[in-house]
């Protein structure tokens, strides 16, 4: 097993990565696979595995799981139960959602607890 970290605060790490795996291929190093310990490091380990056809969670399953609103979306076209909730997009939503759902008013990105403003918001 091998260690090796990067930086993510780089704007090219998804393409940095990619090139160090290709790399480490290519001298005869076998990658089997991508992981983190950071949840917000979650969606670039399954894109990353995704374009090095490696084992993992798509993307797209990954995106999902993070958004709350997308996660009941999906739960109720599959019929499965869910809350009430309401997508709001501007503060002329609220009225309408607080007559369907009620409170509170919660981010439906978990990251969004720290700027709600800048990732939208849902009711329950």
């Amino acid at each position: 097993m091998k260690f090796i970290g990067v930086n993510m605060n780089d704007p090219d790490i998804e393409e940095q990565i990619v090139n160090i795996v290709n790399n480490l291929n290519d001298q005869g190093t076998s990658v089997d696979g991508v992981m983190t310990f950071w949840e917000t490091a979650v969606p670039l380990a399954a894109r990353v595995a995704q374009k090095l056809s490696l084992p993992g969670n798509p993307p797209s399953a990954i995106d999902a799981a993070k958004n709350k609103h997308k996660t009941r979306e999906l739960m109720g076209r599959a019929r499965l139960p869910t809350p009430r909730n309401r997508l709001l997009e501007s503060e002329t939503d609220l009225a309408d959602a607080a007559a369907h759902v009620g409170f509170p008013v919660r981010p439906f990105f978990s990251a969004a607890l720290s700027n709600p403003k800048q990732q939208g918001a849902t009711t329950h």
